[in-house]
């Protein structure tokens, strides 16, 4: 009954570290000839606004971040090499492993969506290949869609509109859990509402309003 218990008791104890680990944030980094001894985390549009910094350790960086109860996944880029007068900074580059799915790399990527779990990436900076990234399933969708104008629906017949709406709603039921896909939306919706505006006041602010005409993309 002693062991019993004690084997209960380790079991239900490995659950719970398994599920804290769940809970929590960690991007591993393990690249090698890389000559510089901090990375930094930051947000993938705007490299001045940084959420952490990892020092270089047995020749990995490591990002451990507890996330809030509002927490939701976010764009982010890994920034290094930045100007004495931060204007400028590097990015590590990913190949892209949903549209490259073996190397050489004809995609690749600065960015990936920061979301619970454990992100690696893995590589060598001389290597003409570019980084390897596992992440999950944000990244996933990130990686699938970016590339192409998903949503967009310009000069297509009204047949091929039609299956471009309908292969648009069925991706993103089947992918409701994804914040770039919501990102992506609200994105084009606001641009489409920054066009009337501007139509109202007789202003041109793009040269061609095609790509963000309401008609012309399949916002649901």
């Amino acid at each position: 009954m002693k062991y019993k218990l004690i084997f209960c008791i380790a079991i239900f104890l490995s659950a719970c570290s398994s599920s804290v680990k769940e809970n929590e944030i960690t991007v591993k980094v393990a690249i090698k000839n890389f000559p510089y001894n901090k990375l930094y985390l930051g947000d993938a549009y705007k490299f001045r606004v940084l959420f952490d910094s990892a020092l270089r350790k047995n020749d990995s960086f490591v990002f451990h971040i507890i996330p809030t109860a509002s927490f939701e996944p976010q764009f982010v880029s890994l920034y290094y090499d930045y100007s004495d007068d931060n204007e400028r900074a590097k990015v590590l580059t990913f190949r892209n492993y949903i549209l490259s799915p073996t190397v050489p790399t004809k995609y690749f990527a600065t960015a990936f969506m920061l979301e619970k779990g454990v992100t690696k990436i893995t590589g060598d900076v001389t290597s003409s290949n570019k980084l390897e990234i596992q992440a999950h399933r944000e990244t996933d969708v990130y990686f699938e869609k970016a590339m192409t104008e998903f949503g967009y629906i310009d000069r297509l017949t009204p047949d091929n509109r039609s299956k471009a709406i309908k292969h648009v709603k069925s991706y993103i039921r089947d992918h409701s859990f994804s914040f770039y896909l919501l990102q992506l939306h609200l994105c084009a919706a606001l641009q489409v509402g920054a066009m009337s505006e501007a139509m109202r006041e007789n202003e041109r602010p793009w040269r061609s309003r095609s790509r963000w005409d309401g008609t012309r993309y399949a916002c649901m």
